[in-house]
């Protein structure tokens, strides 16, 4: 049976020796201390010359010595010693057995030396695990392997300063701080570079809100439609405080060596309702809600700038009386989809008709308007579902704060040229310094047949004392609902749609963007990062005019569209690959929120 222990607990030995490094260790140390304890330890038995026994032997007498065998444990105590006879001649020691140590009477004599020493096996194993952990510790430790490592980081600085990029600088700081002797101007270099870094973004996204702003001023010279020019006003507004809402991130980046998105990004609650102008949103708890609020909105402003005789709920019934009840109408637009823009358009028709006979013919036009999206609301109450509305906004925030950070970091390219880069910002939530707030307030404006909205949107960006730093507000997008996908998608899919459709300009690439390689990204950055520096000089305006007018000309090799155009190319790139494993999970018969439930 002990065997078996014993071949059992050498086998675990043996498995933990090849296993753990740490376990190997404490092996090595082990038998250095066993080492050390042979060498410097007690002797092994103490010999009294003055007592002695002779014999005879081969015709001669032979001298041994009486002595103790010390116990290394106890060597200075007789009570685990034992007596025993020395031959010096063929160096054995013989021990008594208690009889014979009894007649013999021997006093016990301690080995010579200090106590301390004699006492080496009781300290010696604890002695030797502390003396390597505090030799770990030691600074003198770091002189062994100084040399070769401070060349290591000197190369490493060296890339980084070729690389000029935030990561590599901060592996270089973090590399020199893990020194027990820090290389303190290997260190201080790198410091300098990462800032220098920071300084080349912050100019290039002074030069892009610089050319935001320029160009607004341009578009209202050239005269065009005013509509569309105050369009083309808010998107280079927007996208000038946008830049400017980066530069405030890359602040708080500077000052944390975290590499999370100091933001806080979330999906407000409700469903929203603005004015003609995308001002005063209005929160509503529910679909049905907002629907019903809508509908009581079109009939409160036809019953006062419309007729007072005829009403919206006349119309409405008169239409049905001649149909199908909206119920009905309901039902088969959920088992198909396309039904719903015929019938739309017969109850224009019809209200166009009916209104001829009961209104001015010049009132008839803004009045059909105004029904058909009263009728509209109606539909939608037949159509709303509470449980595809939640699960429509799980959708959007699933991957809603990993989407913000890919719209982010796509400003940012040359940190990923390398392949052992990082992106500057991640996921992760940056706990060091306290971050911007981005809301997103859904706008519904449609339903699908499956009961899920089309949506706009407001985004809206404070800073930490909630001051605004950025809004943005947009227009419908919509999935196409012919596609073979998960109907639980949707809401991922428009919320990368809409990041996308956030940073558009009349600086921006007309039709698809297309993706950028990694040369003429990097050909891109560098001719960007050479104006900046002129116009931070105060010499570059003449170089912000050619650009901006390049980029109003539509010209495919203007700096600003490519730049704009990689960045929504990047976004085009996320949407279809969310659209594709969307497909996926359709196909596999799973639902794109599973786990979430």
């Amino acid at each position: 049976m002990w065997l078996w222990i014993a071949l059992g607990t050498l086998l675990v030995a043996v498995v933990l020796f090849f296993k753990f490094q740490g376990f190997r260790k404490f092996v090595f140390l082990t038998v250095l201390a066993v080492l050390l304890g042979i060498v410097l330890g007690p002797p092994t038995y103490v010999v009294l010359e003055e007592h002695t026994a002779r014999t005879a032997a081969d015709n001669r007498e032979h001298v041994h010595y009486f002595g103790w065998q010390i116990n290394p444990l106890g060597p200075t105590s007789a009570k685990h010693a034992r007596v025993g006879i020395y031959d010096p001649e063929n160096k054995i020691f013989r021990r008594l057995d208690q009889a014979q140590a009894a007649q013999v009477a021997l006093p016990f004599v301690p080995p010579p030396g200090n106590s301390i020493w004699l006492h080496l096996w009781w300290w010696i194993f604890p002695a030797v695990y502390l003396g390597y952990w505090l030799l770990k510790r030691a600074p003198i430790v770091n002189l062994f392997g100084f040399a070769t490592r401070r060349k290591e980081l000197r190369e490493a600085l060296e890339r980084a300063e070729a690389e000029n990029t935030v990561w590599a600088f901060e592996n270089v700081i973090k590399r020199g701080n893990q020194f027990r002797l820090k290389p303190k101007k290997t260190i201080l270099a790198a410091e300098e570079g990462r800032r220098q870094v920071f300084a080349k973004y912050h100019r290039r996204l002074q030069l892009l809100e610089k050319a935001s702003a320029t160009a607004a001023q341009l578009i209202t010279t050239n005269g065009q439609d005013q509509i569309q020019q105050q369009g083309h006003n808010r998107a280079l507004a927007a996208n000038r405080d946008f830049y400017r809402m980066l530069r405030e991130l890359l602040n708080l980046r500077a000052a944390s060596t975290q590499r999370g998105l100091p933001m806080d990004v979330s999906l407000a609650e409700g469903w929203y309702t603005t004015d003609t102008t995308f001002n005063n949103p209005t929160s509503h708890g529910s679909l049905s809600a907002h629907a019903h609020a809508s509908a009581e909105e079109a009939a409160a402003y036809w019953r006062k700038s419309i007729s007072d005789t005829v009403t919206l709920e006349q119309v409405y019934q008169a239409f049905t009386d001649q149909t199908e009840s909206m119920a009905a109408m309901a039902e088969r637009f959920k088992a198909d989809n396309a039904q719903t823009a015929k019938v739309v358009g017969q109850y224009r028709e019809f209200v166009t008709n009916y209104l001829r006979s009961h209104l001015p013919e010049a009132n008839v036009g803004s009045a059909t308007y105004l029904a058909t999206q009263h009728f509209n609301q109606k539909l939608f109450l037949q159509l709303a579902s509470p449980t595809r509305e939640g699960a429509y906004r799980r959708s959007f925030t699933k991957h809603l704060r990993a989407d913000v950070v890919r719209l982010v970091t796509s400003f940012f390219p040359e940190e990923t040229y390398s392949d052992q880069g990082c992106e500057l910002f991640d996921e992760s939530t940056n706990s060091s310094t306290a971050g911007l707030k981005f809301s997103i307030m859904l706008i519904p404006f449609s339903r699908r047949y499956s009961g899920e909205p089309t949506v706009g949107a407001q985004m809206v960006a404070t800073d930490q004392y909630g001051s605004l730093l950025w809004e943005r507000r947009l227009g419908t997008v919509s999935v196409p609902v012919d596609k073979k996908i998960s109907s639980d998608a949707f809401g991922r899919l428009e919320a990368a749609l809409l990041l996308k459709n956030s940073i558009q300009s009349p600086l921006s690439p007309s039709g698809k963007p297309q993706q950028v390689s990694a040369a003429q990204k990097r050909r891109l950055m560098d001719e960007l990062n050479d104006a900046a520096k002129e116009v931070a000089k105060g010499t570059g305006e003449d170089i912000v005019l050619e650009l901006i007018n390049e980029a109003l000309a539509g010209n495919a090799g203007s700096a600003l569209q490519q730049y704009t155009g990689a960045i929504e190319a990047d976004m085009d790139a996320l949407y279809e690959l969310a659209f594709e494993a969307a497909t996926d999970m359709m196909l596999a018969g799973l639902s794109f929120l599973a786990g979430d439930d």
